[in-house]
């Protein structure tokens, strides 16, 4: 388990980024997931009064932005996105009690956009490719 690229992301519109690469993350079972170039991210939605606690432009942002794109796809399983979340969180040395509570919390929310997901009424979730020239 462990990201095979780096992020590189830029501003987008306020609350949001654009991947600038793909990245990758190979996961404890071998799958390769890519997280596509041009996909759009929040990062990590955290709750207002948890923002001081959690910072989501922090370590574990890699983590949330392959969570945001395993959501948006849906090329897995709610329960596996966010077992892959936690997995990615402990690849990148999140400590044990902070990746838990995060991987609670996307238990325990994650529902609420898995479904708007898989009904088809969230947003676009690339640039269009006039972005990159």
């Amino acid at each position: 388990m462990r990201f095979l690229s780096q992020l590189d992301l830029r501003a987008y519109e306020p609350g949001e980024w654009v991947v600038l690469s793909d990245q990758r993350y190979e996961s404890s079972y071998g799958s390769i997931f890519t997280v596509r170039r041009g996909f759009i991210t929040d990062l990590a939605s955290i709750p207002r009064l948890l923002r001081s606690v959690y910072d989501i432009n922090g370590k574990s942002r890699q983590a949330a932005v392959l969570h945001d794109f395993l959501y948006c796809a849906q090329l897995t399983t709610r329960v596996e996105a966010d077992r892959l979340f936690l997995e990615a969180l402990e690849s990148l040395g999140i400590g044990w009690a902070t990746r838990w509570s995060m991987y609670l919390g996307v238990r325990s929310g994650g529902w609420i956009y898995w479904n708007k997901r898989s009904k088809g009424l969230a947003t676009d979730d690339f640039v269009p490719a006039e972005y990159f020239g």
